[in-house]
């Protein structure tokens, strides 16, 4: 990990380079004193290469710009812009650098100009394409989910999966926006509508059962292990220890966070990365980069494009601008929408793939017919039925021994829980336990419910 000092070092090495001279580059040097090293670093290193794509230095530059804006010719006016633009290509398609690293080149040159009192406008940004994201596979998403036993990182990674949504936003949502599906675990799917900060567009994502799950079980902790507020208001992962303030590797001072508040919009995305690294990832076939966390945001796009649901919907769920008028048209109602999800849900949660594979292995292995290869995938779907509702009414029994049921009470539950045949039922079962529970003498041991199923 680079230091600050370390990029104080390189920053002063790159002052040193011919390129840069005269009054145009103190005037530079002076703008670039307000910004961290690391920036400064960053900026110097993309502006000199810009300079020796264009073989000049500074005061060339300064002349050269200084000649475009006085010229009476309209076209000679419009000639950095382009020739900034004519780089940034350069730097896509032949030094195969990504669109931030040239987010970068541009701000350092719009600061040099800014610094000499000429602005350069830029135009529009090359916009990022979905190639340059890398990509996340099922597989990778189940190795990073082994190395982490935090229900918040999680819960959090589910929803993203699930959702579609950037992780800034996700770091944002209160607990108003699911909190009629954290009180209800009857609710498998549940969808919202959210403002988002980037585009200030509004999205309708969708949560399936293994996000909505997770959000319980980090709810649960969260309210029984480190006794914080949930309110409406609160944030629906927040901090969770107190943190003094400190400077990070750039030299940055990052403030003091306080256990309960609000996330930063980064936090999540750097916890992933560490993850990442922990579970040895390689970047997948034809790719040269690890996945990010934006890449459970092309994950969901793709993987419910593959499944068939309508691009038009899936820009709903993901609140993206479609592709011409066709989008307009389509604006579902949240039961549709929901509807519409569960068709590539299996394929989205990884469920299907899994199950398959193991049809696939015995196939192989046994040259099974095509008759017990149909047996096998009934048998296959009904163990996948039966494990999501295992899993389901396991929950039911975690939460009775979170609010301090007597063992012996939890024990008739479970071996009533054992008959049902949905999920339905086994609420219903747990109910009326409970309501039984309530009508003993001694209640002292028995918290008030995690999740209200009473009403």
């Amino acid at each position: 990990m680079i230091t600050a000092n370390q990029h104080i070092r390189r920053v002063a090495r790159y002052k040193l380079n011919p390129r840069l001279k005269g009054d145009s580059w103190k005037y530079y040097e002076n703008w670039l004193e307000d910004k961290a090293p690391g920036t400064q670093k960053a900026y110097l290193r993309q502006f000199i290469d810009f300079l020796a794509f264009l073989d000049t230095d500074t005061e060339g530059l300064y002349l050269l710009y200084l000649e475009m804006i006085k010229n009476e010719d309209p076209r000679r006016k419009k000639q950095m812009r382009i020739l900034v633009s004519n780089y940034q290509k350069h730097m896509i398609e032949v030094k195969k650098k990504g669109v931030q690293t040239t987010v970068i080149m541009i701000q350092a040159i719009k600061g040099f100009f800014d610094a000499n009192e000429i602005p350069l406008k830029t135009g529009k940004r090359i916009k990022k394409e979905s190639n340059e994201i890398p990509t996340i596979s099922h597989d990778q998403f189940s190795k990073v989910l082994s190395v982490t036993g935090s229900y918040k990182m999680k819960a959090y990674l589910k929803l993203a999966r699930d959702s579609g949504l950037r992780t800034g936003d996700i770091a944002n949502l209160p607990i108003r926006i699911v909190r009629e599906a954290l009180d209800n675990p009857s609710i498998e799917y549940f969808t919202f509508e959210w403002k988002q900060g980037k585009t200030g567009k509004m999205a309708n994502p969708v949560l399936g059962p293994d996000s909505l799950d997770a959000l319980r079980e980090w709810h649960h902790y969260r309210v029984n292990t480190l006794n914080l507020s949930t309110e409406d208001k609160d944030a629906l992962f927040c901090v969770e220890i107190n943190k003094s303030e400190t400077t990070d590797v750039r030299g940055r001072k990052i403030g003091a966070v306080v256990k309960g508040n609000y996330m930063g919009n980064t936090s999540m995305g750097g916890g992933f990365h560490f993850l990442v690294k922990k579970a040895n990832l390689k970047p997948l076939p034809g790719e040269t980069r690890l996945p990010s966390i934006h890449s459970l945001r092309k994950y969901h796009w793709t993987t419910l494009q593959y499944a068939g649901i309508p691009t038009t919907w899936i820009e709903k769920m993901q609140g993206r601008v479609g592709v011409g008028t066709g989008g307009i048209y389509t604006k579902p109602n949240p039961e549709q929408l929901i509807e519409m999800y569960k068709k590539g849900y299996s394929a989205l949660s990884g469920i299907e793939k899994d199950q398959q594979e193991k049809v696939d292995s015995l196939t192989h292995e046994l040259g099974l017919s095509q008759f017990e290869i149909a047996e096998l995938r009934k048998e296959r779907d009904k163990n996948r039925s039966d494990y999501e509702l295992n899993t389901r009414l396991q929950n039911i029994i975690d939460k009775a021994r979170l609010e301090g049921w007597p063992e012996e009470i939890i024990k008739k539950l479970e071996e009533n829980l054992e008959s049902v045949e949905t999920f339905e039922d086994g609420v219903l079962k747990y109910r009326a336990a409970r309501a039984k529970l309530l009508m003993t003498a001694d209640m002292s041991h028995v918290h008030e419910p995690v999740l209200n199923l009473t009403e």
